[in-house]
């Protein structure tokens, strides 16, 4: 896949992998003013795409044109496990003028029922289906944004639509179900929400921003929400369900942050983990941070494993406190006198009861991010980019060309080291999801051209090597 792209274009694209990490086949949706919000594979290895589309009134989708009536939407693509164009979806539009579709998370089921979340103010349509945004006033002039569910069967066909929270600026983050069919969703909000009879005020003050995780019964009525958070700004990032029905949340914090009884104050930005059962009973409280350092810790991917250890990653500027093990921002492995990098990223084992079993980090002469994890079966992968080279735990791989590369990793849980390859090198990239495929040995990595420039998946691929190889 080797495409030029003028000024403006931000197309959405799709590299499917295979065991050894060699790109299989490529794929670019070719549109201006099209992002993808979000993705997923069902149990027959299709893959979908929820994508924002505003702008123009055609979208190409592959060989196909779709000419749309409205100036922005949401919509569905889905394609088959060959990286061959399905079907175009709109699922979603502005109901007038004044509304804003925020973000949306897309998540599917074992059933391969599709559940979208996601905020709007105004008013928007599901088909048929019209939903208003409430009209309570926050102040003189804040007004709530909806929170919304969509639950579509295998076929695409809307099943339910509802609207059950709001909030000042409530933006949905994640979603998932667990094995009922109950529906979890991890969202952010400030001010104040409002959740079946109640208003719930954030923890800071006035538009200071707080976590919210929901959980819905199948049918999409609300059945208990979480708020927890501190007096600065605290975020919602992620979330996954164990095979039990536990629940873990990753977010960031400034200033301090509280669950249930426990207290954590940070000098800066930093980083959590917390878990809680399926009766939304909080369990513990991971921090990722440094009590006295002025950087940045941010990020906040992680996985559940086959194994139910938790791998957690996160990018920090300065130094990281993981339990006892401090690690600090480095050029080279072991080396933290040479200053240089922007930001390094780190990697932790966690057990089941949040402790730390270890910790490895990523550096290299530039900026290094961990930008994702997966895991299929035993296998464990990670996705970023860094700047001319990167090193992991102690073994450094070269690349020869300069400026900003992506790379795509499988791990090693003896001393997370495994394989690497670069797979797209001077270009600026957003996204880079990585989606194993249920239905084969393939890995599919969703990211997003950012600037214009070349994406280069089968042409310019290569196994990174390590020094001394």
């Amino acid at each position: 896949m080797q495409n030029n792209y003028p000024e403006g274009y931000f197309p959405p694209a799709i590299i499917s992998f295979d065991s050894s990490l060699r790109p299989k086949w490529g794929y670019n949706v070719r549109n201006k003013y099209l992002e993808t919000l979000s993705a997923g594979i069902d149990n027959k290895g299709n893959i979908n795409l929820l994508l924002y589309y505003y702008g123009d009134t055609v979208v190409n989708f592959g060989a196909k044109s779709y000419r749309l009536s409205e100036k922005s939407a949401l919509l569905l693509a889905t394609e088959n496990s060959t990286g061959s164009t399905g079907d175009l979806l709109t699922i979603a539009v502005p109901a007038d003028s004044n509304s804003d579709l925020g973000q949306a998370q897309l998540y599917i089921d074992g059933q391969n029922n599709k559940f979208i979340t996601g905020s709007f103010s105004g008013s928007i349509k599901f088909g048929k289906i019209t939903l208003t945004a409430s009209t309570h006033s926050l102040s003189s002039n804040l007004y709530i944004s909806e929170g919304f569910i969509a639950k579509y069967d295998r076929n695409n066909t809307l099943i339910w639509v509802k609207t059950r929270i709001s909030g000042g600026h409530y933006i949905a983050r994640d979603i998932a179900t667990d094995r009922s069919g109950n529906i979890y969703v991890f969202s952010n909000f400030d001010v104040k929400i409002y959740f079946k009879n109640d208003s719930i005020r954030s923890y800071g003050p006035l538009r200071a921003t707080d976590p919210c995780l929901t959980k819905y019964s199948p049918t999409g009525e609300p059945v208990w929400t979480k708020v927890f958070g501190g007096i600065g700004d605290d975020y919602a990032y992620k979330m996954h369900l164990d095979a039990l029905d536990n629940i873990y949340v990753s977010g960031g914090f400034s200033g301090g942050i509280k669950i249930s009884d426990t207290t954590i104050y940070s000098g800066y930005r930093s980083l959590y983990l917390a878990k809680f059962d399926s009766s939304g009973q909080y369990k513990w409280l991971k921090p990722f941070y440094y009590q006295d350092s002025l950087g940045d810790i941010y990020g906040g991917n992680f996985n559940i494993l086959s194994s139910n250890k938790i791998l957690m990653s996160g990018i920090f500027t300065r130094d990281v406190q993981i339990d006892t093990v401090r690690l600090k921002l480095s050029s080279k492995p072991g080396d933290d006198t040479l200053r240089i990098p922007k930001a390094n990223s780190f990697l932790a084992l966690l057990d089941t009861g949040g402790k730390l079993i270890k910790a490895t980090q990523l550096g290299g002469p530039g900026s290094v991010h961990v930008n994702d994890i997966a895991s299929k079966g035993d296998k464990i992968y990670i996705s970023g980019y860094f700047h001319d080279s990167i090193w992991i735990g102690s073994r450094n791989y070269r690349y020869a060309a300069k400026g900003s590369n992506m790379y795509i990793a499988q791990l090693c849980m003896n001393d997370f080291i495994g394989a690497i390859s670069e797979v797209s090198p001077n270009t600026s990239l957003e996204g880079l999801k990585l989606y194993p495929n249920p239905a084969q040995s393939e890995l599919q990595l969703s990211y997003t051209l950012s600037e214009a420039g070349r994406t280069h998946a089968d042409t310019d691929h290569q196994q990174l090597r390590a020094d001394g190889q």
